[in-house]
């Protein structure tokens, strides 16, 4: 059903309803909230639709704006670049950007009407610099390990018995983005999968609508609650990649515990609290502080937030 799209507007009508349909499907899959299917996998057998056909249509949805395929061939204003674009586009690809990366820079710089990947590709190609040299594939192996979202480290921490006045065990789970520093945490109370699997989905949104950051890859250690069914589904259906520690390495993941020893000294230590919803108010504002005001020595003296603007800047 994701060929040979007709150029009769009546069966592209029913092509887009159709596919909007199952995009909507998709969306409260990813959100829990379906009434019919809990995996992506079953609404993708039930519809006949393969699935990286699906994922094809739906990152195009999200690139374009648009689920039909865009017009072949060399875009017209392949050469009406002012020459501000022009350098703008040689400079990313000489950073070693592809061409949905440059789009995103020139989105973020220009605002409105920028270049498509299409035309950028046309442009590159031009120019003969559709092929990265291996300065240019050296300089892209150095940004991408700098790049918000390239990988985020997430762990369990386990609250003290009696630091909540109910006497009831509690954890928390942090999620800290490996390049910028900034982190979400919820405290739960029990460490199964299942809820392990709800708070760190509800720490990614977070991190995504407040400070864009979005995940390719999250290493976790062994645990049960990292390894079990719920929170690898997860990663799946986020297209995110499951990396995990060496067995008995904690400093693999070492960026996260060093958090939980600055949150104990800052927030934790010979402290207690009335209710579980009391310590999760104090947290938001301790983690706001962290994020937004509380600058870092190993990030050149600035805030995350700070730090994260300004790469993201520099790399998109």
């Amino acid at each position: 059903m994701f060929k040979n799209i007709s150029n009769d507007k009546t069966v592209n009508r029913e092509y887009v309803k159709r596919i909007e349909a199952i995009i909507a499907d998709y969306e409260l899959i990813k959100e829990g909230k379906h009434p019919h299917w809990k995996f992506a996998a079953d609404l993708f057998k039930a519809a006949k639709i393969p699935r990286q056909s699906f994922y094809k249509v739906y990152n195009r949805l999200q690139r374009n704006g648009s689920v039909l395929p865009g017009v072949r061939g060399c875009p017209r204003n392949i050469h009406n670049f002012s020459p501000e674009i022009e350098k703008t586009i040689v400079d990313l690809r000489n950073s070693g950007l592809n061409r949905f990366e440059i789009y995103k820079g020139l989105e973020f710089t220009l605002k409105d009407n920028p270049p498509s990947p299409t035309a950028i590709y046309y442009f590159l190609k031009k120019h003969n610099l559709n092929r990265l040299n291996p300065k240019q594939k050296q300089v892209r192996r150095m940004i991408i390990k700098a790049l918000s979202g390239e990988l985020g480290h997430i762990d369990l921490y386990h609250l003290p018995r009696g630091f909540i006045a109910d006497g009831k065990k509690y954890y928390l789970v942090a999620l800290i983005d490996d390049a910028t520093r900034l982190i979400w945490a919820d405290i739960i109370p029990d460490a199964t999968s299942l809820t392990v699997m709800f708070a760190a989905m509800r720490i990614i949104r977070l991190l995504d609508s407040r400070y864009g950051i979005k995940f390719k890859e999250i290493m976790t250690d062994n645990g049960a609650e990292f390894t079990g069914k719920p929170f690898v589904t997860l990663l799946a259906l986020l297209s995110i990649k499951h990396r995990r520690t060496k067995p008995y390495h904690p400093q693999t993941n070492g960026k996260i515990e060093r958090f939980w020893r600055t949150i104990y000294v800052d927030l934790l230590q010979e402290a207690t609290f009335k209710s579980a919803e009391a310590f999760r108010d104090e947290l938001q504002k301790y983690l706001l502080y962290y994020n937004e005001f509380r600058p870092h020595s190993s990030l050149n003296n600035l805030t995350p937030k700070e730090f994260c603007n300004k790469i993201c800047l520099r790399n998109v």
